[in-house]
């Protein structure tokens, strides 16, 4: 019996889930390098778990991927964007639903959050520069923005995350001071106005001449002349040509490795 045709809904999550999902893995490619190749058993064993919807689960999973030998940041940033490239591209070829890809981006972008925050003292930067990261409100896939926050804090560097980013929201005291930069993480989907006026709304929130950079599947895109219609100061594809962009003198202590 043939498959009822899909949603326009469907057209959206394929152009988003998996570009995003991609785009992940060759931002991780320069950190990735050293290391071993990905074992695909682990791959598997940790998308099940994200499947799964259990959160018990998926940390036991990655206690038993870590006692194998593969360290935090390994499971970080290749293993976990590994899945959600998997997850990406099934949904694309139609080999798992919607339901399924929403549950499976969600358990992982928690997994994420969960391995962050049990690192917090050695990820925190206070005295390092410091990056406004925000999505713009109304997108529907936030994994990227997040694990482009933690490697930020990796590298020194502190964050202020906001996952459904609104230009008149952005004017709010910052404990740490005011950043000084700003990465946005957008889809096609997201209009060039919405763009702008997060952009104006950064520029404000943020320190005299801090560069604004835009990223994400929208970055991936291509999209002739999105530099000037959006009005950032550059589009960066991942986040070691984005620190690079942002020209920050090295602080003492700090390492941008």
């Amino acid at each position: 019996m043939p498959k009822t045709p899909k949603s326009e809904n469907r057209k959206t999550v394929a152009s988003t889930v998996a570009p995003m999902a991609q785009a992940l893995l060759a931002g991780m490619a320069t950190r990735g390098a050293g290391h071993r190749p990905i074992k695909t058993r682990h791959v598997a064993r940790l998308r099940k778990a994200a499947l799964s919807c259990s959160k018990s689960r998926c940390l036991a999973i990655c206690d038993r991927i870590a006692a194998q030998g593969v360290s935090q940041d390994e499971i970080v940033d290749r293993y976990i964007p590994a899945v959600a490239r998997t997850l990406g591209e099934d949904w694309a070829d139609d080999r798992i639903t919607f339901a399924s890809t929403s549950v499976g981006a969600a358990m992982l972008q928690w997994l994420l959050g969960a391995l962050e925050y049990a690192h917090l003292p050695s990820d925190l930067a206070p005295d390092g520069p410091g990056v406004l990261v925000l999505v713009p409100a109304g997108e529907h896939h936030t994994l990227g923005a997040v694990l482009l926050a933690q490697q930020l804090r990796r590298r020194g560097v502190w964050v202020r995350l906001s996952l459904q980013a609104r230009a008149e929201n952005l004017a709010v005291p910052f404990r740490q001071g005011q950043p000084d930069a700003t990465m946005i993480s957008a889809s096609p989907w997201t209009s060039v106005h919405a763009l702008r006026a997060l952009v104006a709304a950064a520029r404000k929130a943020t320190t005299s001449g801090a560069p604004v950079l835009l990223g994400g599947t929208i970055a991936d895109a291509a999209l002739p002349g999105l530099t000037g219609r959006s009005g950032v100061d550059h589009v960066a594809t991942d986040v070691d040509e984005a620190v690079r962009l942002c020209s920050w003198d090295k602080p003492s202590g700090l390492s941008f490795v």
